[in-house]
């Protein structure tokens, strides 16, 4: 899902309440990653992952350095996602809970001569086992967004009035506002 309102999804400003959280954790790579440049000028856009129990633990503490969004058809995070972006992160029927710098991207078709074998390969950074394979291909899974997970920060728990079902939102350029 592309969200439409840049400023203000879900009628809630998350990219104020990130730089008021990142402003006291002291690192000067996440300041500069929300220091107020439009998406374009950064380079990137924000993403929101709306991530299940026991991935996105793992992810926080580092166990798991790939995050993959499968689909049957075309839709966020494959294509939409890029190295240069942020993803905030966010627990199922949860709060925001952290935010990820990936480091690589790939886009993956999965009807394509060896793509299952080279995915299933990363299982041990995925955190997932050979159930997890035989779901996704029995849900027909088609398309996958492979993602490796730079730098990780933990945030102080915050709510957003998030209602829908998409486990992963893209916001538009121009949504890191001016300077």
């Amino acid at each position: 899902m592309i969200a439409n309102s840049a400023n203000q999804p879900y009628g809630f400003d998350l990219v104020a309440e990130l730089r008021s959280q990142l402003r006291f954790c002291g690192d000067p790579a996440w300041m500069r990653n929300l220091s107020g440049l439009s998406a374009s000028e950064r380079g990137g856009l924000l993403h929101l992952a709306v991530m299940q129990q026991p991935w996105l633990n793992q992810l926080l503490k580092r166990e798991k350095t790939i995050e993959s969004r499968w689909s049957a058809k075309r839709m966020s995070a494959y294509r939409t996602i890029g190295r240069d972006d942020l993803i905030a992160l966010k627990e199922s029927s949860g709060p925001v809970v952290g935010l990820a710098m990936p480091t690589e991207v790939q886009h993956v078709e999965l009807d394509c001569p060896g793509a299952w074998d080279r995915v299933r390969r990363l299982a041990g950074q995925l955190c997932v086992d050979d159930a997890f394979y035989a779901a996704q291909w029995a849900k027909g899974a088609k398309y996958v967004a492979l993602i490796w997970i730079g730098a990780v920060l933990e945030l102080t728990p915050f709510w957003i009035p998030k209602t829908d079902r998409h486990a992963w939102v893209v916001f538009g350029d121009g949504f890191f506002g001016d300077r």
